[in-house]
């Protein structure tokens, strides 16, 4: 054993590798409640090797870890923007501020804790950051504490306070969940499966027609019934793809997808459900998936591109981001790397690949420029130090809150001129992991050396007040939503699992709520809470 320590203490990268393999493998066990810690099991795996011998904390370069810091939260601001500046509009600004609220309350439980001495500081604002599963939170506390500080334990003891919160209080919350859950649904406390919300396409035929004219127009029937239109039959032998200005005359079999709603308010607009084969849709047609790869076309519109293959005979009636179908409207702008369907008329698919893309080698390099360059800039940025009141020394947001608010305003903006600052969806993915990665690797291992003081000294007490906390801002915001009259349980599970900014809450919920009720939910208020997270933990650290 103590062969391996000196090998890993002299090749700090095997050591960084090998806290990384071995965390990956912990993240991927699965625990009751089909969850699982992914990859904050990495820091778990860092603090044990740190544990097992303290010099390893100061084996590997602190620059690893600043750099995997840097790119983690770029990506993170690059997902978010769009989002971020959404929730603030009219629709998502009542919950938000709820969602704010209830953090704000959390936060200054552990301020209170703070002044009454409890733990110190550094102690108390990791627990925060561990209870609210925020991991560019704890990095900007970090982040923060190093610059004013030369004392390498009062980082670490931020690193500390986050893994001893971050278990526990997940679970808690997991199982308030379960509880609501089976108090709602029963014993197996899962919402009995339901279509309503899931898109499907069917053939309608219409037998009736407005009152003032002898047909629709297809955008009539859109506003009408929220439908999408992609083919219309007039007979067995004309068929055309629907556009909005397309005329859809008595007898004609309509291709429509929308949800079960949707559906249902089609059949009362127009008729009834005529049935047919997929191979009788498609007659005539051809449906593809293609990747958007072209560059000219990444942050357009939906509606720009829709504009331009109505000109090609063709329309885009799916699109997917990673693993979600994104409801289809004209606003709505794609990112290099969706997935796109679009159904066309035979021979036209030559044309459509052109325009599209569709080529996985060219979508590899795209974005790698404005990606590095993004970094920089957010890292200048972080850089400059803010006077506010109150605080005793100026606020920078640093490596992490830098790169972090460029990237919300980047991804917000999609593209500048001839600069495309998205970047594919799974390129993001990949760094995103690699820049965690990197950043629990180093940190744990620096932190690990005083887990073991801490816990036996504090760590239940610091247990049960990282419970009791999570526990009681999430009532809070359950109590909040149902007096304003929101009572869908799939909605509070997802604004909640939003403000905890923690996936592994969203695929709980999401496995006893099916349907867009709790992602949705989730996406409106995840973004705000995040950065007001990262803003909390520094004020905290710095006040």
């Amino acid at each position: 054993m103590d062969t391996l320590q000196t090998f890993l203490f002299a090749h700090p990268l095997a050591l960084l590798t090998l806290v990384i393999a071995l965390g990956y493998a912990l993240g991927e066990i699965r625990l009751p409640g089909n969850f699982r810690f992914g990859m904050a099991a990495i820091l778990f795996v860092g603090l044990a090797f740190g544990f097992w011998n303290p010099a390893f904390g100061h084996a590997i370069p602190e620059l690893i870890q600043t750099l995997g810091l840097a790119i983690f939260v770029y990506c993170v601001g690059l997902e978010a923007g769009p989002g971020f500046f959404r929730s603030l509009g009219k629709s998502g600004l009542r919950v938000n501020l709820m969602v704010v609220l209830c953090i704000s309350s959390g936060a200054g439980l552990i301020w209170l804790c703070m002044r009454s001495q409890l733990a110190s500081k550094e102690l108390l604002t990791g627990l925060l950051c561990g209870l609210m599963n925020n991991t560019p939170a704890l990095a900007a506390a970090t982040d923060s504490i190093r610059r004013i500080s030369s004392d390498p334990e009062l980082p670490n003891q931020i690193v500390v306070g986050y893994g001893i919160a971050y278990p526990f209080s997940l679970i808690a919350l997991l199982i308030f969940y379960h509880l609501l859950c089976r108090r709602a649904f029963g014993p197996s406390a899962i919402a009995p499966p339901s279509s309503s919300h899931t898109d499907v396409a069917d053939t309608l035929k219409v037998e009736q027609l407005p009152a003032d004219k002898d047909h629709w127009l297809a955008e009539e029937i859109t506003q009408k019934t929220g439908l999408l239109l992609s083919r219309v039959f007039h007979t067995d032998t004309n068929a055309e793809v629907v556009h909005p200005t397309t005329r859809i005359h008595q007898g004609a079999r309509l291709v429509v997808i929308g949800n079960a709603e949707q559906l249902a308010d089609g059949a009362r607009l127009l008729g009834r459900f005529s049935g047919g084969t997929f191979e009788t849709r498609q007659k005539g047609f051809t449906v593809h998936r293609y990747v958007l790869s072209n560059p000219k076309l990444a942050g357009r519109s939906l509606g720009e591109i829709a504009d331009h293959l109505e000109k090609m005979d063709g329309v885009l009636t799916r699109v997917r981001r990673g693993d979600v179908e994104l409801s289809v409207n004209r606003n709505i702008r794609l990112l290099p790397g969706d997935r796109v369907r679009i159904v066309a008329k035979q021979g036209q698919e030559g044309d459509i690949k052109k325009y599209i893309g569709d080529s996985l080698h060219a979508l590899g390099s795209q974005g790698s420029l404005t990606f590095v360059l993004g970094i920089f800039l957010g890292l200048v940025f972080g850089a400059i130090p803010l006077a506010l009141p109150g605080l005793s020394n100026p606020l920078k947001l640093g490596a992490a809150g830098g790169p972090l608010v460029i990237a919300l305003l980047f991804g917000y903006l999609g593209r500048t001129g001839p600069l495309i600052w998205n970047i594919p969806f799974s390129n993001n993915l990949a760094l995103r992991h690699l820049g965690i990665a990197l950043f629990f690797a180093v940190v744990g291992c620096r932190a690990g050396g005083g887990l073991s003081a801490v816990f036996n000294l504090q760590g239940m007490m610091l247990v049960a007040t990282a419970v009791s906390i999570v526990l009681l801002f999430h009532f809070m915001l359950w109590l909040l939503l149902r007096l304003s009259g929101e009572r869908n349980l799939g909605a509070f599970l997802g604004f909640s699992a939003g403000m905890q900014t923690q996936p592994a809450a969203l695929t709980f919920a999401s496995h006893r709520i099916p349907g867009d009720a709790v992602p949705i939910s989730y996406a409106t208020v995840f973004p705000l809470a995040l950065v007001l997270k990262i803003i909390i933990a520094q004020l905290l650290v710095l006040g």
